[in-house]
C-alpha cells in the first residue's frame, strides 16, 4: 500500500511554517502501518540562498564565540602577570618571584576562567527552558566552535612569538566581537519566530491512501512543557555527570596545574610565558581532532574518558608539585591526549544523545547538557585558585 502525505500547519503563517519544519527535530515516526515520513516541497532559490547564509553566519558566530573565550585563557598567564602592561617585547621572568622558582603569578589563571565561564553559566541555566525553536544550524556552529579552539590558542601564541606584546595582542583581538555583531545583524537572516519561543506548537500531518483516498491526521509537538522538561531531567543525568567530571579535571589542569609546571632550562626559547601559550595551544589541537573523530570512533562507554581525565589530574599534580617530569616534550604530549579525552568525552556524549533519545525531547536533551560542561569549567575555576595557591607556597 502506498502513501503520501502533506504537512499542514495548524498554528503559524506560511513563513513560520517553513522555518519551523526546517528545524523540526522529528523526520519521521512509526505507526501501527508503518513508516510515515514527512516531506517538502522542493525549495525556492531564494530560500536555499537564506539557509546558506544562516549556515555561514552560524559557523561565524560559533567561531566568534568561542574565539575569545579561547584567547583570554591562552592569555591567562600573561593578564595576571605584573608585565602585561608593559610594551617588552619579550616577557622576563615575574619580577617578585625570582627567589621562587616556581615562578607563580599572584593568582592563579584560574580566575580568568572564571570570568569567562560565569556569564555563560547564567545564561545556559535559563536558555533550555526558555526557546525550543532552533534553526537547522546546529552543524556549523559546531564547526565554527571547534575551529575557534585551535585558530584562537594559535593565533595569540603566533601574534606573539612573532613580535606583538600580549597587551597588543589582545586588543587586536577585539575585532572578534565586531565580526560577530556583523555577522549577527547583517548576515543572519532572523524569522519572525515570536510565536514559537517558549510555547506548545503543534503541527499536523495529513495522512492519505492512495487506493481509497482516506485521510488521517496525527498531531506532533516540536516543544515541550516547562513540567515535560523537569520530569526529563533526571534521565538525562546518566549523560551531564560524566561529561561534568571529564570537563573537571580537564579545565583543573588547563587552568590549575599547568601554569605551575615549568621548565627554566627552556627559557632561553620559550619562557614561562610562552610555554604556558604553547600547552594551550597543544591542547586545543587534541580537542579538535577527537571532536572530529565520533564518525570513524565512537566510544559507547564514556565514563572511560572521566577515569583517565582523572588519573591525568593525579600526573599533572605530582609534576606541578615535585617537577619530576624532565622534559617539556612530555609535557606537551600529555597535554595532547588530555585535550584528545576531553574532545572524545563531548563529542560522544552528545553523539550518543542524538542515538539513544526521543526525537521529541533531543533539543532540550542536547541543550541542557551543554549546562553540565559549563558547570564542570565553573567548579574547575573554584578549585584551581586556592589549589593554586597551596602548590605556590610548597618549596621545591
Amino acid at each position: 500500500m502506498s502513501h503520501s502525505f502533506d504537512v499542514v500547519d495548524t498554528s503559524v503563517d506560511t513563513d513560520e511554517y517553513e522555518s519551523a519544519m526546517d528545524s523540526t527535530p522529528i523526520q519521521s515516526f512509526s505507526t501501527t502501518e508503518g513508516m510515515i515520513s514527512v516531506t517538502e516541497p522542493a525549495p525556492s532559490p531564494d530560500i536555499v540562498k537564506e539557509r546558506w547564509t544562516n549556515l555561514l553566519a552560524y559557523w561565524l558566530l560559533g567561531l566568534t564565540n568561542n574565539f575569545a573565550y579561547v584567547v583570554m585563557l591562552s592569555a591567562a598567564h600573561d593578564i595576571l602577570s605584573q608585565d602585561f602592561s608593559k610594551d617588552a617585547v619579550g616577557l622576563p621572568e615575574n619580577a617578585t618571584n625570582i627567589s621562587n622558582p616556581r615562578d607563580c603569578n599572584r593568582m592563579s589563571t584560574g580566575a580568568i576562567l572564571l570570568a569567562d565561564i560565569i556569564p555563560s553559566l547564567i545564561m545556559k541555566v535559563f536558555a533550555p527552558f526558555m526557546w525550543s525553536h532552533i534553526q537547522n544550524v546546529v552543524s556549523t556552529w559546531s564547526s565554527g566552535t571547534g575551529a575557534a579552539g585551535l585558530f584562537g590558542a594559535l593565533s595569540y601564541a603566533g601574534f606573539t612569538s612573532a613580535g606583538l606584546t600580549p597587551r597588543t595582542t589582545v586588543l587586536l583581538m577585539l575585532i572578534i566581537p565586531v565580526i560577530m555583531s556583523l555577522s549577527f545583524w547583517l548576515l543572519l537572516k532572523h524569522p519572525n519566530q515570536a510565536g514559537l519561543c517558549g510555547s506548545r506548537q503543534h503541527y499536523k500531518i495529513i495522512r492519505q491512501e492512495e487506493d481509497d483516498e482516506s485521510i488521517e491526521a496525527k498531531d506532533f509537538e516540536v516543544s515541550l512543557r516547562f513540567s515535560e522538561k523537569m520530569e526529563l531531567l533526571p534521565s538525562l543525568l546518566k549523560y551531564m555527570i560524566p561529561i561534568a567530571l571529564v570537563y573537571i579535571a580537564e579545565y583543573v589542569i588547563n587552568q590549575g596545574l599547568v601554569e605551575l609546571i615549568y621548565f627554566p632550562d627552556q627559557k632561553d626559547w620559550l619562557n614561562h610565558h610562552e610555554q604556558y601559550r604553547w600547552y594551550q595551544a597543544t591542547y586545543q589541537l587534541g580537542v579538535l581532532l577527537s571532536r572530529s573523530s565520533v564518525n570513524f570512533f565512537y566510544i559507547r562507554q564514556v565514563w572511560i574518558t572521566t577515569v583517565l581525565q582523572w588519573i591525568n589530574v593525579l600526573i599533572f599534580l605530582t609534576c606541578a608539585v615535585f617537577w619530576w617530569i624532565s622534559s617539556i616534550w612530555v609535557v606537551l604530549v600529555l597535554i595532547l591526549w588530555e585535550g584528545l579525552l576531553g574532545g572524545a568525552a563531548y563529542v560522544n556524549t552528545f553523539y550518543k544523545i542524538t542515538q539513544e533519545v526521543s526525537d521529541h525531547q533531543k533539543p532540550f536533551a542536547l541543550a541542557i547538557t551543554t549546562l553540565s560542561d559549563t558547570v564542570g569549567v565553573t567548579i574547575a575555576g573554584f578549585i584551581s585558585i586556592p589549589l593554586h595557591n597551596v602548590i605556590c607556597q610548597l618549596p621545591l
